[in-house]
């Protein structure tokens, strides 16, 4: 994110990370929309799904005091002070492309300043420099440090020779800078400096101490995530255990009233689906069974949920538009099958212009292809909760898959006959679900050739990162841990591991260590395990894996 202010007849410009890469396509249909705007006493920055506290008197000499506040999943084009209120406008839900939404929807929402802290964490990515021409001594453009706890840099060249890298901060934002790290990356090479929680900067840059015609500088930044609270989710059944509910597939329906269609299954406390019926959501929130079998039969037969994902022992297996494939964590088991009713919802656009991804048990934010598709997705939280469908319905995300006679907790929607219902709320709501976390890999006792990568799989946007690698060989198996930052498959290798015969080898990625996808590549045949865990406590023996 570049932001440019002119000051005195001249123009300067900073760097912020990115929260999201769903504004990235190449056209720019999708940048929407930057901001700064005052807001209870406060000026609000957003861009690229991040909100921004910004200083009143920012210039060149005094650049303290931008601080992160959150990132989030709607697409807000404004906002304004409103009768004492922060009131936000979105594009929500469009038909761009959603062929099974009928007609647009959006809506206003309505908070506090404080709020915003109760969204998405402050997380994301940026650099000055990506395969960037630099000259030996210039410094790059600032980038943002201030206001994330975790923090890494990675560098990289493709020069010849061994480069040096200077990291310099500037700790009080008026233009003074110090050096915090020398890296000397390799030739042709790339290394990484994670910065210590605590170090002070409000702004980092970086300088090689060489010409080179191909050099990459790029952070990776977070903060802890917001408190969970699962009070707000009580109507929704964990993967761990059955009870009577009800699952369902969701239309926003066209129509001067906008309502909203359900095709429901009523599934009984063995899990069987016993009874179904079509309902409709009114402008007046009351949801009502409505006889008409031609409908309900349309929506099941038209707009069902298909398989969007495969799974084997490893992991969780997703292709993108052009047939690649990327490997996800996996969650609880019950999600390698069909409900009731069939397979749940996988992916689904409830913004516009990106899609929401529910896959095993976790949701992801993914951009559209023109945006990177699925090799850009960030994940968002692990829910593990029986939901079978969601869409965003006036401004609100609507989920199906809710235990029957569930309390009316202000989220829960009863329908007028009991046997169904529907949980409503923000999308944002999502945040308080808890951490992504889960478990997987690309290999589990997989046959692997010697130099040949594994498939990528997921790192990014989890916190407590380890791996497990093990083998069947009767010698040592050198295994070569591989990275890619960008999210674009450029590959750098991270660190390699000898992992003896008979034994795993257990790698605690450093805090703050973050990377967009993780590879393997072992020196030898084999049959091998790279199993990573992802804020899961470690396995104590291979035969566990």
């Amino acid at each position: 994110m570049l932001l440019n202010v002119r000051d005195g007849g001249r123009w300067t410009r900073f760097r912020l990370p990115k929260a999201s890469y769903t504004q990235d396509a190449d056209h720019g249909w999708y940048t929407e929309w930057p901001r700064i705007r005052e807001v209870d006493g406060h000026l609000l920055l957003n861009m690229h799904d991040m909100f921004y506290d910004f200083p009143r008197d920012f210039r060149p000499a005094r650049t303290a005091g931008i601080r992160p506040i959150s990132t989030f999943l709607k697409m807000v084009v404004d906002y304004a002070d409103f009768a004492g209120r922060l009131v936000t406008a979105h594009d929500d839900a469009s038909r761009q492309g959603n062929p099974i939404l009928q007609c647009p929807q959006s809506n206003l929402w309505f908070g506090r300043w404080d709020d915003l802290r109760g969204f998405g964490h402050p997380a994301g990515w940026g650099g000055p420099w990506v395969a960037d021409a630099v000259k030996a001594g210039q410094p790059s453009e600032p980038l943002l440090l201030a206001g994330f706890t975790r923090r890494v840099v990675h560098l990289a060249h493709a020069a010849a020779e061994p480069v040096n890298f200077t990291l310099e901060t500037d700790d009080a934002g008026q233009g003074n800078w110090s050096r915090l790290a020398s890296i000397t990356v390799p030739a042709r090479g790339y290394a990484y400096h994670v910065i210590p929680p605590g170090t002070p900067g409000e702004w980092i840059r970086v300088k090689t101490d060489r010409n080179v015609k191909s050099a990459t500088a790029y952070l990776h930044a977070s903060s802890g995530y917001p408190a969970a609270d699962p009070a707000l989710f009580g109507s929704l059944p964990p993967a761990d255990g059955v009870a009577r509910q009800s699952e369902g597939v969701l239309q926003p329906a066209a129509g001067a009233e906008m309502p909203l269609a359900l095709a429901a299954t009523v599934v009984d406390a063995s899990g069987k689906g016993v009874e179904t019926g079509y309902y409709v959501l009114g402008q007046d929130l009351r949801l009502r069974r409505v006889d008409n079998p031609a409908a309900e039969k349309g929506l099941r037969s038209k707009w069902s949920p298909t398989e969007d994902f495969e799974v084997d022992d490893a992991s969780v297996i997703m292709r993108d538009a052009r047939g690649r494939r990327y490997r996800l964590p996996k969650g609880p088991e019950v999600f390698s099958r069909p409900a009731a009713s069939g397979w749940r919802r996988g992916i689904r656009e409830v913004v516009t212009e990106r899609n929401l991804m529910n896959i095993h048990g976790t949701f992801y934010e993914m951009p559209r292809s023109e945006s990177g598709g699925l090799a850009k997705i960030r994940p968002i939280t692990t829910h593990n909760r029986r939901i079978f469908d969601f869409a965003s319905w006036r401004g609100l995300l609507v989920l199906s898959g809710n235990l029957t006679g569930a309390a009316a907790d202000g989220h829960y929607l009863a329908a007028d006959d009991g046997r169904v219902g529907l949980w409503l709320g923000n999308l944002e709501d999502l945040w308080k679900l808890g951490p992504p976390r889960g478990h997987g890999g690309p290999w589990r006792e997989t046959v692997v050739r010697a130099g040949e990568p594994s498939e990528a799989y997921l790192m990014t946007g989890y916190e407590e990162k380890s791996v497990q690698l093990a083998h069947d060989r009767p010698a040592a198996v050198r295994m070569t841990i591989e990275v890619d930052f960008l999210a674009d498959g450029t590959w750098h290798a991270y660190q390699t591991l000898t992992v003896p015969a008979g034994r795993t080898v257990t790698h605690v990625f450093p805090e703050g260590f973050s990377a967009h996808w993780v590879r393997v590549r072992a020196d030898s045949d084999c049959r091998a395990t790279a199993w990573f865990l992802y804020n899961e406590p470690p396995l104590r023996k291979a035969g566990d894996l």
